[in-house]
């Protein structure tokens, strides 16, 4: 194990900070395994928070990162919707669009 992945491993149980965690995990992943527990993390940060647009963004780069590149486009396309303002959500969809494109 990494260090501080129990830590992690705790937060990830009872998501203990909420959006400050899930936010900070989601964002810095370290391998392709990380992903599956982001995206989950995402999805339980979800259920506490459905409205929260910056949790629908970090899903969507999840699912970016983990190169489910339809289901990141249509969940980032919603955090855009919610919240045309947020630069960050709108380079994501920008980026998973790219990507979508290249062979």
């Amino acid at each position: 194990m990494k260090k501080g992945s129990s830590s992690i491993k705790l937060r990830l149980g009872g998501l203990a900070n909420g959006q400050s965690f899930i936010r900070g995990w989601v964002v810095v992943p370290d391998t392709k395994s990380c992903s599956t527990r982001q995206i989950e993390a995402s999805r339980r940060a979800l259920e506490l928070e459905p409205d929260n647009q910056k949790l629908v963004n970090d899903l969507g780069w999840s699912l970016f990162q983990a190169g489910r590149l339809k289901e990141a486009e249509e969940v980032l396309l919603k955090a855009v919707a919610m919240d045309p303002a947020d630069e960050l959500a709108r380079e994501n969809l920008r980026l998973c669009k790219y990507a979508r494109l290249e062979p």
